[in-house]
């Protein structure tokens, strides 16, 4: 009898107890179903991400064939430039020399232009020249610089 009795009493605490582990079991079976989810989403996040850099390859590879091609092969297989020639012209003076006018007026002129107006008779050996190289006022003929363009 003591038996009987302590399977009834068990009986009745498992009786109690099968409703509070059926709700804790479903609460399992929905959290391993929200994992398996998860596991599904960083799945499809992984080859989404697999297909966005094969894109991107795709369009850099398409870039780089499109900028080979935008080079004409002329180019694209010649060398450097040659090198200037030796003979090559020099650059035009950037020496600018401020004129005497007369009257207290002064005009700026740049080498080339000075040289034209000696020639041109504008400009003489007496009139009055300024640069940086020199001190003072000095007569165009006395400049040796410009002395050359008056022997001529």
């Amino acid at each position: 009898m003591t038996r009987i009795r302590f399977f009834l009493a068990l009986a009745s605490i498992v009786s109690l107890a099968l409703p509070a582990f059926a709700g804790l079991w479903d609460d399992v079976k929905a959290g391993v179903q929200s994992a398996r989810e998860i596991v599904d989403d960083v799945g499809a996040t992984q080859d989404e991400a697999k297909e966005a850099v094969g894109d991107a390859k795709g369009i850099a590879e398409e870039t780089s064939e499109d900028i080979g091609s935008a080079v004409p092969e002329s180019e694209a297989k010649s060398g450097p430039p040659p090198p200037p020639s030796a003979k090559a012209p020099p650059p035009p003076s950037a020496r600018t020399w401020q004129i005497d006018l007369g009257g207290g007026e002064t005009r700026t002129v740049a080498q080339n232009e000075l040289a034209q107006m000696i020639a041109s008779g504008e400009v003489g050996a007496d009139t009055f020249v300024w640069t940086d190289e020199l001190g003072d006022w000095t007569a165009a003929g006395k400049v040796p610089a410009l002395s050359a363009y008056f022997t001529k």
